[in-house]
């Protein structure tokens, strides 16, 4: 039998992956070119990387280390991002097992219509929920995410 805790423990678990599910889902639908969120996500990185590092290119170590996925994740979201054009790979000048990836012309415009599109879906939310029940959540969900992070096998 479990204790109110646990009980507690679960709820929270079920309640974090239906919220992922359906924030995942409802921006996929909305997500321009047939991305996927962990497509959207990897082109983010590089975007944000390029403005806040004046950095071009990341290497697939990087991308996983940010998703926090595996690198073999990251490999097939990179196929994926490459057919689709979205994506240049270029083989490391210091490392011949690595790749540089970077934004293409194509892979700018998904990502300028996807913040677009997310920040419609953004406006929705905020109709919805106000600061402060936005505020409540986020300190606990913060410090479970810390511990769960730090106490990782």
């Amino acid at each position: 039998m479990r204790t109110q805790s646990a009980n507690a423990l679960f709820e929270l678990f079920k309640g974090c992956g239906d919220v992922h599910a359906a924030l995942t889902r409802r921006a996929e639908n909305i997500l321009p070119s047939n991305l996927t969120m962990p497509q959207f996500n990897i082109l983010d990185d590089l975007r944000k990387n390029a403005l806040l590092d004046n950095a071009l290119f990341l290497t697939p170590l990087e991308l996983a280390k940010s998703q926090n996925i595996t690198k073999g994740a990251v490999t097939n979201l990179l196929n994926q991002l490459y057919k689709k054009q979205m994506i240049k790979l270029e083989k490391h000048p210091k490392d011949g097992r690595s790749k540089l990836i970077s934004l293409t012309h194509e892979g700018a415009r998904a990502h300028r219509h996807s913040m677009v599109a997310l920040s419609q879906l953004t406006s929705e939310i905020l109709l919805q929920f106000s600061s402060d029940e936005l505020s409540t959540a986020l300190p606990i969900l913060s410090k479970f995410t810390l511990w769960l992070d730090v106490n990782e096998t």
